[in-house]
């Protein structure tokens, strides 16, 4: 009678036939007492495997889950009772859990329940391992990273007439920053809180009674580009172009220093952590470079671009929009450097610019650089320069075009005839 109600409720429970035997020895699957063996008995199909699954039945009761018999089973079992001290250190004797159902005829949805009712959310017989720490899995070789900064830096000087004159290198780990994501997150703040700074000045529509260091010079908007990298002796580190004044590169890189200390929770920052070049006095000021001629400049901020893009991938092509074929992108940008390969990081984006020199800004000023015209050979002449001051030529006659006419206008309509 009993094993009649058992195999009754275990048959309920399991949603699957099972063979309940009197007497002998208890022979376990699950749990750490036993191995499967055969099943026996009028009830039991023929090449069937026992499989007790629960602990808290009288002793003279054994029930097992009918399965299918083969080696694998038996190899499983075999292990699992061999090395039961290994596998099952974890699990108090007394306490051992009951696997039940969500509901009682649900084919699914198992979940451990304790000795005193308790739903458990972990599987219990599962050993307890080590946290899983995520891996660091992308690579940092850049490919279409690096026409996009391309485009950005040109735009600047198309829209602005202005040249990068200031890299920014942050080591991370120096500022107590190991966590990619966080670095990025830091940055993004920082850049905000730069084009306030530099918006400060001269031409900024801001009436003032004292002028101080900050504000005495002019205004300007904070345009730049990021490359974010992993070496092995630096870790995760960032480069960042942008256009500082002269007259205040100093102020700002000492102010850049303290920004990225406080957002990154540092009480002090190394001056290693963060440093501009060109610098001179063992980096401990920064002196941007004034040269008279301005193809110079130029051609620092270009070579400048072709170091922040050192990691650029080996076999990425661009296709030509001249003759349809497909180009190496290193031969492209005629990167004179040999390639450089970078550790694996795991933030999502590695590279990018600020959005008043971004893909949205060129579209909206209708701005096509020469890598998407397929000019290919001209990339670094500095043409955009003479674009920009044709521009700005065109608006100043515009300008005084207008002027004159209002004041013709004024001149009519004081005559009285």
């Amino acid at each position: 009678m009993l094993n009649d109600e058992i195999s009754s409720q275990i048959n309920e429970l399991m949603g699957g036939p099972a063979a309940v035997s009197d007497g002998g020895r208890e022979r376990c699957l699950a749990g750490p007492d036993g191995v499967s063996e055969p099943a026996t008995g009028p009830s039991v199909p023929t090449g069937a495997v026992r499989l007790v699954i629960f602990k808290d039945l009288p002793a003279d009761v054994t029930v097992s889950k009918v399965a299918p018999r083969d080696s694998f089973a038996r190899d499983i079992a075999q292990y699992r009772y061999e090395n039961q001290k290994t596998l099952f250190a974890h699990l108090p004797r007394k306490d051992w859990p009951r696997l039940v159902r969500v509901r009682p005829k649900s084919p699914q949805r198992l979940y451990f329940r304790s000795p005193s009712g308790q739903r458990l959310k972990m599987n219990p017989f599962r050993a307890a391992g080590p946290t899983k720490v995520r891996a660091l899995g992308r690579e940092s070789m850049l490919r279409s990273e690096a026409s996009r900064l391309y485009s950005a830096m040109a735009f600047a000087m198309w829209q602005y007439g202005r040249v990068m004159n200031a890299h920014m290198t942050i080591l991370w780990k120096l500022l107590g920053v190991t966590d990619h994501d966080k670095a990025v997150g830091i940055l993004s703040k920082y850049n905000h809180e730069a084009a306030k700074w530099l918006s400060v000045g001269e031409g900024d529509n801001t009436v003032r009674s004292r002028f101080s260091k900050r504000s005495s010079g002019a205004s300007v908007p904070h345009a730049f580009v990021y490359v974010h990298e992993q070496a092995q002796e630096k870790g995760f580190h960032t480069h960042e172009l942008m256009y500082v004044p002269l007259g205040r590169a100093q102020e700002f890189a000492e102010w850049s220093r303290d920004c990225l200390a406080r957002l990154s929770g540092c009480a002090s920052a190394d001056e290693a952590a963060v440093f501009f070049s060109p610098a001179s006095q063992k980096r401990k000021k920064f002196r941007p470079y004034s040269g008279a001629r301005e193809s110079f400049a130029v051609d620092r901020q270009w070579r400048w671009f072709r170091y922040l893009t050192k990691s650029l991938d080996p076999a990425y092509r661009e296709r030509s929009p001249v003759d349809g074929g497909w180009h190496v992108a290193r031969d492209i940008f005629q990167m004179t450097k040999p390639f450089m390969a970078t550790g694996p990081v795991s933030c999502r984006k590695l590279a990018g610019c600020s959005e008043n020199i971004g893909p949205g800004a060129q579209r909206v000023a209708g701005f096509v650089s020469k890598f998407e015209r397929g000019d290919w050979a001209g990339l670094y002449n500095g043409s955009e320069l003479e674009d920009y001051r044709a521009d700005m030529a065109a608006l100043a006659e515009a300008e005084r075009a207008q002027a004159a006419q209002a004041e013709l206008q004024a001149m009519l309509s004081n005559i009285v005839i």
